[in-house]
């Protein structure tokens, strides 16, 4: 929401023709930067009474003419946790029909752990923190060149992979993990995106992931908190059915969606706009070697990869379809937009956009407790 008003805020220092196009920039960004302000002041500042699940739910931004206008949240019937989205409504009750095809169904276990690659590990900082944008640099790499790419991106993998899924099998801790990847993995990919024999095409390409991740996972974030809409494994009652229907290793996973402010993290899918950015860059930005499939070739890799996100996300009950749409919608409309205002690609975009994810995330630990331990997750639950 940030990104997409303060880059469609007017610029009324001068007559638009007049004004160069840093002038607009500039004043887009700082536009940018006074929501981000008041969205965090609201936050910080609600009183305690405030709904939990966005306490600055009544300071509406909206883009107008003259800049920003504040408006009192819609008096319409919510949700049974106080978000915009009511539980049962005509529409709830489509989308969970619709769902409910992916939601039944049972794969073989071994289909299942390779399906939550796409649909849960690469949705995840072990994965679009690393492994993806150096894969990503490697195929915008000259054809026979990003050997090294190649090589810092199935280590990469090996890592995030092995990180994730221990934590998942409970042989690490998976918060304290999770919270050293976030400071690990960025730096490594920097790193070997600067390193010798990398083409500056292909580090633009690596630190243009990197940016559009991070924002894609910032820009849902609020949106979560004010649809407040609950996972369908939270939703539907089927933490009690987790062992016999899914994986054992992903059993932990699904039924941390359904303890605490994580239950109701549903709508839109931060998994599915992620992959959607990334398959959007894949499919921009991916010069295959000259053959009969190098027009159609990066499209269809990219529509699949993100259709294995979207059906992993449903078939892990984290998401509805609508959820993985409207993230989707999220993903490509910042991958668009940074393409096309030529944002990301250089290191000062990379942390700027780290701060908005970092910012984003303490927001969203307010909310979910999502970095503290199990018991006290349980308790909030309660």
């Amino acid at each position: 929401l940030v990104l997409v008003l303060g880059s469609s805020v007017p610029c009324k220092a001068t007559s638009p023709r007049r004004m160069s196009r840093r002038c607009r920039r500039s004043a887009r960004s700082l536009a940018l930067a006074l929501t981000s302000a008041a969205a965090l002041l609201a936050h910080r500042l609600a009183p305690p009474g405030a709904p939990e699940a966005f306490s600055c739910s009544h300071l509406a931004l909206a883009g107008a003419r003259g800049g920003f206008r504040q408006t009192q949240a819609s008096s319409a019937p919510r949700g049974a946790m106080g978000g915009l989205w009511t539980e049962g409504s005509a529409l709830d009750r489509a989308d969970k029909r619709v769902s409910g095809a992916v939601f039944r169904l049972r794969l073989p276990e071994m289909v299942e752990l390779l399906l939550s690659v796409p649909g849960a590990f690469m949705g995840f900082p072990h994965a679009f923190f690393g492994p993806t944008p150096l894969a990503l640099a490697w195929l915008a790499s000259p054809a026979g060149g990003g050997g090294r790419l190649a090589v810092g991106a199935v280590a990469a993998f090996l890592f995030g992979a092995s990180v994730f899924y221990a934590g998942l099998a409970g042989k690490v801790d998976f918060r304290k993990s999770t919270k050293v990847v976030l400071l690990v993995m960025p730096a490594i990919t920097l790193s070997l995106l600067a390193s010798p024999g990398v083409t500056a095409r292909a580090a633009d390409v690596g630190r243009l992931s990197l940016s559009c991740a991070a924002l894609a996972v910032s820009a849902t974030i609020p949106f979560k908190a004010l649809f407040d809409r609950q996972r369908p494994a939270a939703a539907l009652n089927l933490r009690g059915q987790i062992q016999e229907r899914r994986a054992a290793l992903l059993g932990s996973y699904i039924e941390g969606m359904c303890m605490g402010g994580q239950s109701r993290e549903s709508l839109p899918s931060s998994d599915a706009a992620v992959m959607a950015a990334n398959a959007v860059l894949l499919w921009r930005l991916w010069v295959p070697l000259p053959g009969p499939w190098s027009e159609w070739l990066p499209g269809a890799v990219a529509v699949l990869f993100f259709g294995l996100a979207c059906f992993g996300r449903m078939y892990l009950w984290a998401h509805h379809l609508l959820d993985v749409s409207v993230g989707g919608l999220f993903g490509a409309g910042i991958a668009h937009w940074a393409l096309a205002q030529g944002f990301g690609s250089r290191g000062s975009h990379v942390a700027a956009s780290l701060l908005i994810f970092v910012l984003a995330v303490l927001a969203m630990q307010r909310r979910t407790k999502i970095f503290k331990t199990d018991e006290r997750v349980a308790t909030s639950a309660q």
